[in-house]
């Protein structure tokens, strides 16, 4: 797991930063926000797909969630599920530290992006901020995104499972997921496209 874990972090974390640097040195994020943008509204939001995955795309990562929670009770009280100990601690540790603590707590907390709805040319009152420049503590919640950070808590799955072609099956769903929830808070005007790469870093 180890070894898995420390080749993929890196790896994750090289892809992250390059990936980064079309939004911090250009208006990227500004021009893909208003490719969405129709008659001063953002009316691609409201579809149907786009609303299901606000309203319950983050179900499945909250019930993995709240599964690996009673793995974890169980396994103190019977002796053959201390197997699943480990796994489920990770996952739980992972779920509070990133959506909860780094994402909704810290980032949102304090970085202060303006969302795109709340941005100027996009029919907001706020000035537009690369994802490289922070703002007024408390004043703005874009950066980072919530919702795909929940979908993306599947990726951990890859280092806890025995199984090669399962993790692989997990890698893909949390990415798929996370990738979609990412999209729909685009749509909705919620997040720039930076918001959620991050979101799964």
């Amino acid at each position: 797991m180890t070894k898995h874990f420390s080749a993929a972090f890196g790896i994750g974390l090289g892809i992250l930063l390059l990936a980064s640097l079309p939004f911090v040195f250009s208006d990227l994020d500004l021009a893909l926000s208003a490719a969405a943008f129709r008659q001063g509204g953002w009316p691609l939001g409201d579809r149907w797909l786009w609303i299901a995955l606000y309203r319950w795309g983050t179900l499945p990562g909250l019930l993995l969630g709240i599964g690996s929670l009673a793995a974890l009770a169980a396994s103190w009280f019977k002796p053959s599920w201390e197997t699943y100990r480990r796994p489920a601690a990770v996952v739980l540790v992972t779920l509070l530290l990133g959506p909860g603590l780094l994402v909704n707590v810290l980032g949102k907390g304090y970085w202060g992006r303006p969302r795109p709805r709340d941005v100027i040319s996009l029919g907001g009152a706020e000035k537009f901020q690369r994802v490289c420049e922070p703002g007024l503590p408390g004043r703005g919640k874009s950066f980072p995104s919530g919702h795909p950070s929940v979908g993306y808590l599947f990726c951990v799955l890859f280092f806890l499972d025995s199984g090669k072609r399962r993790r692989w099956i997990w890698m893909g769903f949390g990415l798929i997921l996370g990738t979609s929830l990412g999209i729909a808070r685009d749509m909705q005007s919620a997040h720039f496209t930076s918001d959620v790469h991050w979101s799964g870093g």
